[in-house]
C-alpha cells in the first residue's frame, strides 16, 4: 500500500502508478520494479508472505 508520495510500478510487461491509498499484489514469481519518479519521497507498507508459511498457519488453525 502507498502510504505517502506516488510511484511507478512495473510488473512484467504491465505499467501503473500507484498514489497514496492505492494498494496492489505482485503474483509470486514475476518480475517487478517500485520506481519513484518524483521528487517527493514515497512510502510504502509492504507485506511478503511465503507459502510454506500460508500452509502452517492453515493447518494449525484448520487442527484445532
Amino acid at each position: 500500500m502507498v502510504l505517502e508520495g506516488e510511484i511507478t510500478v512495473v510488473l512484467h510487461t504491465t505499467q501503473f502508478n500507484a498514489k497514496k491509498g492505492d494498494s496492489f499484489y505482485i503474483p509470486p514469481k514475476n518480475y517487478y520494479n517500485l520506481i519513484n519518479q518524483k521528487v517527493r519521497e514515497a512510502e510504502l507498507s509492504l507485506i511478503q508472505v511465503h507459502r510454506d508459511l500460508i500452509f502452517l498457519f492453515r493447518k494449525s488453525s484448520t487442527s484445532e
